[in-house]
């Protein structure tokens, strides 16, 4: 793992080339007015992870993003510091119901919350969950991360 990291860092290589934060992956299945809808996300658990998120890549899959996930509710709030790509992320309750949907800039430092606890955030390109019909008060299966 380090020669790889080396070898990144002697390239020039960014976070863009690698597939995922924590080497996890699995599928979210949200249930909307219209029918499930498949996201295939990478998992972002621990503080590092979540720290790191999806910042210094220069694309992301179309049906793909990212999960955060805490054990306890949290209010902390997200920003866009070193993200090259627009994003869109949904807060979600520890029962999986979306709390919110907010749209978010790449490269700033404004700070994205929804204002009450969450147990998990998803990033995703912006527009996805308005493409896919999917709203606060829809329900995110959240299953799989177990």
């Amino acid at each position: 793992m380090l020669a790889a990291v080396l070898v990144m860092v002697a390239t020039g290589c960014d976070d863009s080339t690698r597939d995922s934060v924590s080497g996890k992956e699995t599928v979210v299945i949200f249930q909307t007015a219209d029918g499930e809808v498949d996201l295939d996300v990478e998992v972002a658990r621990t503080e590092a992870e979540r720290s790191r998120g999806l910042m210094h890549r220069s694309e992301l899959a179309a049906d793909s993003g990212m999960i955060f996930v805490w054990e306890h509710p949290t209010q902390g709030g997200f920003w866009m510091k070193d993200t090259l790509i627009p994003l869109s992320i949904a807060f979600i309750a520890a029962d999986g119901t979306i709390i919110d949907i907010q749209n978010m800039e790449p490269q700033t430092l404004v700070s994205h919350s929804p204002g009450r606890p969450y147990n998990y955030a998803i990033e995703v390109n912006w527009g996805y969950f308005t493409e896919n019909g999917i709203e606060p008060g829809d329900r995110a299966d959240l299953s799989a991360l177990d």
